[in-house]
């Protein structure tokens, strides 16, 4: 959840754009602050905000998965006008270099699979230094090896289901 208004902003638009924005606004049957705000940050993106918030305090990928299990299913949720603008909200920091790893492959596997825009913010995260693997089972390495996504893999994370798969 967002937290609460209690800072304003102020912009300056001419008579015209005013009563088109308020036309828009009545049409439907809102306030025109609410039109603008919902626009602005539909509820998509304060569910991101809520979700990257969650991640702070979460020491690893395996103490988040539920957080991630979320994130999959947000991302996997919207189309790709959606996804571009959601991703230009670069998550909150401080988040464990683990986590904002495996959210930027996230985010990046995303974008590309859906030919959405790429966010500048996605390459900040360095791979991690330990490898993640996806399975404990040592017998599964290999297959996470060579068939994890490459926005994964350069983060030197393995896993088999990425966005828009669950195992």
């Amino acid at each position: 959840m967002l937290p609460s208004k209690d800072s304003h902003i102020q912009i300056r638009i001419n008579k015209k754009q005013k009563a088109i924005l308020q036309a828009a606004a009545a049409r439907d049957a809102k306030e025109l602050s609410s039109w603008i705000l919902d626009r602005l940050t539909p509820k998509y993106v304060e569910k991101w905000y809520e979700l990257c918030q969650g991640l702070r305090g979460k020491r690893n990928i395996n103490a988040a998965s539920h957080l991630f299990a979320e994130i999959h299913d947000l991302l996997a949720s919207l189309n790709r006008d959606e996804l571009s603008h959601l991703a230009g909200f670069a998550p909150q920091r401080p988040i464990a270099s683990e986590s904002y790893a495996y959210l930027s492959a996230m985010i990046e596997y995303a974008v590309s699979t859906k030919k959405a825009k790429m966010p500048e913010w996605i390459n900040e995260a360095p791979p991690l230094r330990v490898p993640f693997f996806g399975s404990p089972l040592l017998s599964l390495r290999l297959h996470l090896l060579t068939h994890s996504p490459v926005a994964y893999r350069k983060r030197n994370i393995f896993i088999d289901a990425p966005i828009g798969g669950r195992v």
